[in-house]
């Protein structure tokens, strides 16, 4: 009905330029990974800190993407 705002989540806009940021990421599950994959194409500056880090997320810091620290935040 021309109301576009009712289609889109809020959530999936974000309109921040990225570029030369640091990039801190909080936990490494299901909702980390879809950040991290979406952030990668912005910024090489990422951290993701979790108590536990493995499956993708261990991918993106094998490919020298991301680096990770393991802890509690």
């Amino acid at each position: 009905s021309g109301d576009w705002s009712s289609d889109v989540c809020s959530s999936d806009l974000l309109f921040i330029d990225l570029s030369g940021k640091r990039i801190l990421v909080v936990g490494a599950g299901k909702i980390a990974i879809r950040r991290v994959r979406t952030l990668c194409s912005f910024t090489q500056d990422i951290l993701v800190i979790a108590p536990e880090i493995h499956g993708a997320i261990r991918e993106y810091e094998r490919a020298g993407k991301i680096c990770c620290m393991q802890k509690r935040f």
